[in-house]
């Protein structure tokens, strides 16, 4: 039987309807998966350096030399990442709160040249000191920002952490980290949240590439 113009736009119809399901369940995946690769760069905890880690010590050590604190002083290294939110807050609260006496403060800066946050620090009394990322992991072992390092007057780092218990906080503990390691209290390192830095980690946190 010859088809009719009616049949003829029926079966269209149901072709595009079963063609329309069939790629929104494909799409419905897909967009699943983007938007998990894209929320595991923003919530789960990154990579941080053992405190024994081999190397670290050393490369924490060579930063204090020439440093004019007293040889005994405590050292404090914030690692920034200039390309991350996460550290651009930290950065802006190092501006404004009370830094801790006594101590040597070094700002490890990883990205493009911002002479501008090089300034800021330097007029806070921190030095900064600017490194690429295949230089951050290969002295340090730290693939991840922002960090935050605490070494002893013998310049063994004590602590490797986050600033805050959860992510984006805005209750940055690292005075009171210095203060309690600086009394001999035991201190729990605070998780890392930020961005990765080294390019093997960027690849494990962004396979898509949408955000590094």
């Amino acid at each position: 039987m010859p088809q009719t113009p009616e049949l003829a736009a029926a079966a269209t119809n149901r072709l595009s309807t079963v063609l329309a399901r069939v790629l929104l369940l494909a799409w419905v995946p897909c967009l699943v998966f983007v938007l998990a690769t894209l929320m595991t760069g923003h919530w789960v905890t990154l990579p941080t350096p053992a405190v024994g880690a081999p190397g670290l010590q050393t490369a924490i050590a060579a930063l204090a030399v020439g440093e004019p604190a007293a040889p005994a002083a405590w050292t404090v290294c914030h690692v920034l990442y200039s390309g991350c939110r996460c550290s651009r807050r930290v950065f802006d609260h190092l501006q404004t709160a009370e830094r801790p006496a006594g101590v040597r403060e070094i700002v490890l800066l990883v990205g493009d040249d911002d002479v501008a946050m090089q300034n800021a620090c330097t007029a806070r009394g921190m030095r900064c000191v600017r490194l690429d990322r295949d230089q951050l992991q290969a002295r340090f072992g730290i693939e991840a920002a922002p960090l935050f390092v605490v070494a002893d007057p013998r310049g063994v780092p004590v602590y490797i952490g986050g600033y805050t218990d959860h992510k984006q906080g805005l209750d940055y503990r690292d005075a009171a980290i210095v203060d309690g390691l600086r009394r001999g209290d035991t201190v729990a390192a605070l998780p890392v949240y930020g961005c990765g830095v080294s390019q093997p980690l960027q690849a494990v946190l962004d396979p898509l590439g949408l955000k590094y």
